[in-house]
C-alpha cells in the first residue's frame, strides 16, 4: 500500500503501537512529535492520512491545513466518549473518522483500509 500517514501524538506508547501496526498494515508511516513537525511534514510532502491525538485547536489548524494542501482527511483520538468536543469535531470538514481512548487499533486499521481501497 502506498499510502502515507503522518501520526501525532503525545503519548509515546501510543505512537509506538500505531507506528508499528501502521507499518505492518503496509502504510508509508511518518511520525511528528509536535505540531510545529506536523506542520512541517504536512507542508513538505504529500500525506493521505493524518492520525492526531493532541489538543483541539491544534487538531483543527492541522486539519485544515492538511485539507488546504492535499485535500487529505484526518482520524482523531479524544480522550473518552464523554468529551464534549467530539460532536463538533465529527462535522468539521476533513475529519472523517474519531476515536476514543482506550483506542481500538483494528477499529482504526479497518476504517484506514475502508478508505484506501
Amino acid at each position: 500500500m502506498d499510502a502515507r500517514v503522518l501520526l501525532l501524538t503525545d503519548f509515546s506508547e501510543e505512537l509506538s503501537m500505531l507506528t508499528q501496526k501502521m507499518k505492518e498494515a503496509g502504510y508509508q508511516v511518518h511520525v511528528a512529535e509536535s505540531a510545529a513537525e506536523a506542520a512541517e511534514q504536512i507542508k513538505k510532502s504529500r500525506k493521505d492520512l493524518l492520525i492526531a491525538a493532541t489538543d483541539y485547536s491544534i487538531a483543527i489548524d492541522l486539519t485544515e491545513e492538511m485539507h488546504k494542501e492535499w485535500q487529505a482527511p484526518t482520524f482523531l483520538i479524544l480522550a473518552s466518549a464523554g468529551d464534549e468536543t467530539s460532536a463538533s469535531l465529527r462535522k468539521h470538514p476533513g475529519i472523517i473518522g474519531v476515536f476514543f481512548r482506550p483506542l481500538n487499533v483494528e477499529k482504526l486499521l479497518e476504517r484506514a483500509k475502508d478508505l484506501f481501497r
